[in-house]
């Protein structure tokens, strides 16, 4: 479960800083090689970037990864007990 939780939370990350206009932080880099290779450091260091953010802007940023999470529809519907197990209507 946390494997998908992780995943699921850098795949937002990754959208959200790939949105146009959206401040990048030097974070792009870190989340994709998070991604490829999801270790215990990579991870973490994504997560050291984030902390090392202005305060506002860390919030900023949270707040739109939080809104692409709730709303992911595929994320939804993974977690619903009697959802299909063969596949999403989506």
């Amino acid at each position: 479960m946390f494997e998908t939780l992780t995943h699921r939370f850098l795949d937002a990350l990754e959208a959200v800083l790939a949105q146009p206009g959206e401040q990048e932080y030097g974070l792009s880099a870190c989340v994709r090689a998070a991604i490829k290779t999801p270790t215990p450091e990579r991870v973490a260091r994504v997560q050291d970037k984030i902390r090392e953010l202005p305060e506002a802007d860390r919030d900023r940023l949270m707040q739109k990864v939080h809104h692409h999470m709730a709303t992911d529809l595929s994320a939804i519907w993974d977690q619903m007990p009697n959802a299909s197990p063969g596949g999403r209507p989506n």
